[in-house]
């Protein structure tokens, strides 16, 4: 199917990492130093990411892709979350995600 979809310059993209919070759908990560894709199902087109990127290099184009599942996107941000949760790089406690209950 055509959609609107991420499309991004390897060439222009120097790593940064500013476009990986801004996606919220988590599809957008650092793999091998450069910004990544990982799911064309992850990437709802709309370019959340775009004003985050200093280098010009992630746009917004048209091609065929797989259809964005919102159902998939849910299961993935819950595997980042509990990835994160338990991989936190230091042992500063606002770093870590917490939940609190009301009794």
């Amino acid at each position: 199917m055509k959609r609107q979809i991420v499309r991004i310059d390897e060439e222009k993209c120097n790593g940064c990492g500013l476009c990986v919070p801004a996606c919220a759908e988590g599809a957008i990560q650092i793999v091998d130093g450069k910004a990544r894709l990982i799911s064309e199902r992850y990437c709802d087109g709309l370019g959340a990411c775009l004003g985050e990127y200093p280098q010009g290099a992630i746009t917004i184009e048209e091609q065929e892709a797989e259809e964005f599942d919102e159902e998939a996107v849910k299961v993935h941000l819950k595997e980042i979350e509990e990835t994160t949760s338990k991989t936190q790089p230091c042992g500063c406690p606002s770093a870590k995600t917490m939940h609190w209950e009301v009794a």
